[in-house]
């Protein structure tokens, strides 16, 4: 039975309707026209479904025969332009950080239908995600003026398809993230967000150890600010009695923000505004930023462990064991 008259329900996606194709994959109202040989070559799925016998009574459109998929549009997309367009989704180590929807629909799909080579490309960008504090201090440099919900809410999807596929290497600096705008996001990071069609939680038997983490993280925020109250700081200082005044200054700020801003942000709590406008003498800046980021380093080799992980190093190594077995 032909549907063609029922096309008006749905919409072709352009760039993956092929005039020469033969077969109609159906997410949602999206549909594509698509080769049913290249599908199965990539896809041990595809290739067992597409070896059933078809019904004499299945759907037709386009005189093709009709495969609904249970996948939503926003995956399905990307998953498809990956395996029919080589240039679309780029071999790492090539950047793709910020295009997350690509990413996300090509991990997710190509590990549910066992698409081998897609799968391993998309789980080396994922894990590529800020790989030591330098890269981190790097992003956030150079990182676009994004509305944070909307940013982090994408971070929760990530995270929850983290716990999904066992990328447990990127799961710290996620958790670090959603943990940061955790005053924003409130209680969906529970009840789950949506983000450009895909939804996103943290899993309910992560969700003490989040909250464990979140608080850890709190601590080690104004840690951090303490390090203004350090009497070492003075030690060569060329000003004392005008240094140790802009310090009082600045502790008196950040302590009457501290019942103001549920800030979970100890990684950028000083950033290149911040010291600028902190009025000290040369050698007074730089043991400041000296002894905060120590505390910085300090606080990232634990990031895994207050969100009860394994270790980076262990974490490297399970990453390197996942893609050799991939």
């Amino acid at each position: 039975m032909d549907v063609d008259s029922q096309q008006t329900k749905h919409h072709r996606v352009q760039e993956l309707w092929f005039d020469d194709g033969n077969v109609i994959l159906q997410a949602g109202s999206a549909q594509y026209k698509v080769f049913r040989g290249i599908l199965a070559r990539h896809s041990t799925v595809f290739q067992d479904m597409f070896a059933l016998p078809q019904p004499s009574d299945a759907e037709l459109v386009d005189g093709c025969p009709l495969v609904q998929l249970p996948d939503a549009e926003v995956e399905v997309t990307p998953f498809l332009r990956a395996l029919f367009e080589p240039n679309y989704f780029p071999t790492f180590p090539s950047k793709t950080c910020f295009d997350l929807v690509k990413l996300y629909g090509c991990l997710r799909l190509s590990s549910k239908y066992s698409v081998q080579p897609l799968r391993t490309n998309a789980l080396k960008h994922l894990n590529s995600f800020f790989t030591s504090l330098a890269e981190w201090d790097e992003h956030m440099a150079s990182a676009p003026n994004v509305d944070g919900v909307l940013r982090h809410d994408s971070y929760l999807c990530f995270l929850q398809l983290a716990h999904e596929l066992e990328a447990t290497r990127v799961l710290p600096i996620i958790y670090y993230i959603v943990s940061g705008f955790f005053d924003l996001l409130g209680m969906s990071v529970f009840r789950g967000v949506h983000w450009m069609g895909f939804e996103g939680r943290i899993p309910e038997a992560w969700q003490d150890a989040f909250l464990a983490g979140a608080e850890e993280q709190l601590r080690a925020n104004w840690g951090i600010l303490d390090v203004l109250a350090d009497p070492s700081i003075l030690d060569s200082c060329e000003s004392p009695l005008l240094c140790s005044r802009a310090l009082l200054r600045q502790l008196h700020a950040c302590n009457t923000q501290r019942g103001k801003r549920d800030c979970r942000d100890p990684l950028f709590m000083w950033n290149a505004v911040n010291w600028a406008t902190l009025h000290v003498c040369p050698e007074c800046l730089s043991s400041l930023k000296a002894k905060a980021n120590k505390k910085r380093q300090q606080f990232w080799r634990r990031l895994p462990e207050i969100y009860h992980l394994p270790s980076w190093e262990e974490l490297e190594a399970m990453k390197k064991a996942a893609l050799a077995e991939t």
